[in-house]
């Protein structure tokens, strides 16, 4: 029978109160990117959580660090952890892809795209193979309310 327990941090760093964030794992470690800091501040902060020392880190990135977002969606696949679209609560919808090198902490920017007040993205899955990258988005406004699926081929950035 599985159960849950709360794991305090044995070290005294943690983040502050954070929602609209996105969490995604690689090799023992959870990885928490952007988000909202006690529902006022828009982040593009990159937090590590040790699963093996029970630590977190804020850690320090290179590159085309992505701008603040929160309502945006994170996987990885092999050793890249890639983020896609959120928003910067003033009324800015991204549909940019990044990705960041989990190895050298680089981040890049693969697709760059911004709409002020266009659709709200309320749902959006990631399914990453070796080769590529199923991302099927929901977006709900008042003139739309439809899915879509695209496909990447992460060998060769194409979109289909």
């Amino acid at each position: 029978k599985a159960t849950w327990q709360l794991v305090e941090p044995l070290n005294d760093v943690k983040p502050p109160p954070l929602t609209n964030h996105s969490m995604s794992v690689y090799k023992n470690k959870v990885y928490v990117f952007g988000g909202v800091y006690n529902n006022e501040k828009v982040s593009n902060d990159l937090w590590v959580f040790d699963a093996i020392n029970d630590t977190w880190t804020q850690v320090t990135t290179t590159g085309d660090i992505p701008p603040p977002v929160n309502e945006h969606s994170s996987c990885v696949a092999d050793d890249r952890m890639y983020v896609y679209g959120g928003n910067d609560f003033q009324g800015i919808i991204y549909s940019s892809l990044y990705v960041l090198d989990l190895q050298t902490l680089e981040w890049s920017l693969l697709q760059s795209s911004a709409e002020k007040s266009g659709p709200s993205i309320k749902s959006l899955s990631w399914e990453a193979t070796r080769t590529t990258m199923l991302i099927v988005i929901l977006t709900i406004s008042k003139h739309m309310n439809h899915s879509m699926a695209r496909k990447l081929e992460l060998w060769f950035m194409n979109w289909t």
